[in-house]
């Protein structure tokens, strides 16, 4: 459920759960795996986390873990979030691979503690087809026609034209001016709706041909 509400997001066969918590499966380690139920009893969340325990001159100076934790929605994703900033005796908790924009910033009373201290790009696509690409997704905030000049690694040139809304898209070839010009890559980035073309565009990546497009 939260694989498909999430553009990107890998699907998980048993093997990948042995590869990603085998060293926590121990027994000298302090694993734990919290579960959140809705009003109706249904399990619509959960946070597997580690308890590394450390005094220092009789203060706690423990970290808590957090190697995993995925909710169906943000009632239960911040419900989670307050059990594992309540744990008691805790000094720090840390993380990883959580989504780049994880809310807990904004749900804490000082949004100055929460701090990403490294970002690591999981995911990176290549466009072998971008026509099929375009036309297969939908564009939220976009209902009208743009055509992109989009150049491949090996120096292959297609003009496409894409019309689309939030219900469905159409890609085609054409043969009428560009709009936008960019690469394989930024349009790889750009596709599932992570980063912007807009900030491509600052960075020189994406050329405007016509303004405003």
């Amino acid at each position: 459920q939260v694989r498909v509400a999430r553009p990107g997001m890998v699907s998980r066969p048993d093997i990948w759960w042995s590869q990603i918590f085998w060293s926590l499966d121990k027994p000298d380690k302090a694993f734990f795996v919290v579960v959140h139920e809705n009003a109706a009893g249904v399990a619509d969340g959960f946070a597997a986390y580690e308890v590394r325990s450390a005094w220092n001159r009789g203060i706690p100076n423990t970290t808590l873990w957090v190697e995993d934790i995925e909710a169906t929605d943000d009632t239960a994703r911040g419900a989670l979030w307050e059990f594992l900033l309540g744990v008691d005796l805790v000094d720090v908790v840390e993380g990883a691979r959580l989504p780049i924009d994880e809310p807990l910033r904004h749900w804490v009373a000082d949004p100055r503690r929460v701090r990403v201290t490294f970002v690591s790009d999981g995911l990176w696509l290549a466009p072998l087809d971008p026509q099929a690409l375009l036309g297969a997704r939908t564009y939220s905030e976009f209902d009208g026609h743009i055509v992109l000049e989009v150049h491949a690694p090996d120096g292959s040139v297609q003009t496409l034209a894409v019309d689309g809304n939030a219900t469905g898209a159409r890609c085609e070839p054409t043969s009428a001016a560009p709009d936008l010009l960019l690469n394989t890559a930024t349009l790889g980035a750009c596709l599932l709706g992570g980063n912007r073309f807009h900030d491509y565009a600052a960075a020189k990546a994406v050329e405007e041909v016509r303004p405003g497009a």
